[in-house]
């Protein structure tokens, strides 16, 4: 996986790309998902925000990710 990144083998940290009026629904959707991770705005301009992701739910975020591309702009960003 090349847009992935470990930190510290805790997490694994995803950047993406999306537009300024998804990042509170995206923040919304993982917050309900317990456990799953944790959205960080990095450049509010830019909407560019990192889904700091346990690994243990990395198959189910991938899946996450790939419904949520057909519904909003979502761009993984390496």
């Amino acid at each position: 996986m090349t847009y992935c990144e470990k930190k510290e083998m805790k997490d694994i940290r995803i950047r993406c790309r999306i537009r300024k009026e998804d990042i509170a629904y995206v923040d919304a959707l993982f917050e309900s998902y317990e456990n799953f991770g944790v959205v960080t705005t990095i450049d509010p301009k830019e909407a560019i925000i990192i889904l700091s992701i346990s690994p243990s739910f990395f198959s189910e975020t991938k899946e996450l990710l790939t419904a949520l591309k057909n519904e909003i702009e979502l761009e993984i960003i390496k």
